[in-house]
């Protein structure tokens, strides 16, 4: 495991209960479980591993939808694993604190791998080889993109109006603090998701882009989880800031994410 991922995990690891109740408090991240359970294959059989699990709940609504499904737990960071187990409880298979890349360490071969709101931080050239040999001969790999992190999307910038909400607020109330820097997100594109998948022994069967309208306030929100968040004010003052800037973050931006489905080849005879 490189440093650069190491910390992304740390920083997961710190963000993990207020990331669960940004989860629990925009519908988008339940949206975007939902169409990836979708293009699971009906009936649904056999193991399946939620990569990344977060705090479960990908694995929430499939085990809702599909009882009889055979999930297995996969996170990196301790604190989400801890709460997609106790989430999750008895109705999983069992859990694994492996990264992606480790993916292949963990004890099962699952019809289809799953990964909802993940795949833009990790390294495809790593994680696909790795899915692959957990995935059994016809498996699924089904997991989605943010719109920053696609080509056809990656010109949709909601962040200028969502800074400018923060900075104005600042303004008003007096108060001076650095916004986070602008992300610079590693952008895929369809080749190279092809390439890597026909490298790993997976095929890209089938990638669909779905729209969505968010209030600019999930923006301020996903920004606040981090833990310099406007460092430098109290946690009071932070408070008071991001308070005046959601009240007026009403208005909505379009944004799209995109699924996709690759499948493990079958052994040629």
């Amino acid at each position: 495991m490189d440093s650069r991922e190491q910390q992304i995990i740390d920083s997961w690891q710190e963000r993990a209960r207020a990331y669960q109740e940004l989860t629990e408090r925009w519908s988008i991240f339940g949206r975007l479980a939902e169409r990836l359970i979708d293009l699971l294959p009906s009936p649904v059989e056999g193991p399946l591993i939620d990569l990344a699990a977060g705090a479960g709940l990908l694995s929430a609504r499939l085990l809702h939808r599909h009882p009889q499904a055979q999930v297995y737990l996969v996170e990196p960071a301790e604190a989400m694993l801890e709460l997609a187990v106790r989430r999750i409880g008895r109705r999983s298979i069992g859990h694994a604190r492996v990264s992606a890349a480790e993916l292949d360490r963990v004890p099962i071969r699952a019809e289809a791998v799953l990964c909802s709101a993940a795949v833009h931080l990790v390294d495809e050239t790593e994680v696909f080889p790795s899915v692959a040999r957990v995935l059994k001969p016809g498996g699924l790999f089904i997991f989605n993109l943010w719109w920053h992190s696609w080509e056809p999307t990656a010109h949709i910038d909601p962040g200028p109006r969502w800074r400018a909400l923060l900075e104005q607020a600042m303004a008003e109330l007096g108060e001076a603090a650095a916004l986070p820097a602008p992300s610079q997100p590693r952008i895929r594109t369809r080749h190279g998701f092809s390439r890597a998948g026909q490298r790993a022994g997976l095929d890209m069967l089938h990638t669909q882009t779905d729209t969505d309208r968010l209030p600019l306030g999930f923006f301020l929100d996903f920004t606040a989880m981090a833990p310099d968040f406007l460092a430098g004010l109290s946690e009071s003052r932070r408070a008071v800031v991001l308070r005046t800037a959601r009240a007026r973050a009403n208005a909505e931006v379009r944004i799209q994410t995109t699924r996709f489905v690759l499948q493990k080849r079958a052994a040629r005879l």
